[in-house]
């Protein structure tokens, strides 16, 4: 399905060209840019830019398309039928790339160096959970890193 982008409530002015796009056909991951990733108007001086920043949301809902997709199938891959990503641990028959995302809020990784070597890693223990998520995705030792 092709979509065409066209820009509505452009104003130009001597400083700022001002442009909000929408989808004239419908995207099912529109909806996301304006919840998730909390798109608003934005002033640039640029249609260039605003081209650009258009092109960034697009990789985001491709990324995130592809995180949810590879999930959803290394679960039926391996007869997995659910994840318990809702509140309580309740099941996930199909996960987002948000309940993911969410999952993982918490984890952080600080890594303390003197000069350029690197002194001592502290990281946040994952979750079986999270673990799991990891290893179906195919990059369990991308945290232990």
């Amino acid at each position: 399905m092709e979509h065409q982008w066209s820009y509505v409530g452009r104003r130009a002015s001597a400083r700022t060209t001002h442009a909000t796009a929408i989808a004239t056909t419908p995207v099912n991951g529109y909806a996301h840019l304006k919840t998730d990733f909390v798109v608003a108007p934005v002033y640039l001086k640029e249609v260039s830019r605003i081209q650009a920043l258009l092109c960034v949301y697009f990789f985001v809902l491709l990324v995130q398309s592809l995180l949810e997709r590879e999930l959803r199938r290394a679960m039926e891959r391996e007869g997995i039928e659910s994840l318990p990503l809702y509140p309580e641990g309740r099941a996930c028959r199909h996960p987002t790339a948000r309940k993911v995302i969410d999952l993982f809020e918490d984890v952080q990784r600080h890594q303390l160096s003197t000069g350029k070597r690197p002194v001592a890693v502290f990281t946040t223990k994952l979750s079986r959970l999270q673990r799991r998520i990891l290893r179906l995705l195919r990059i369990p030792e991308a945290y232990e890193r």
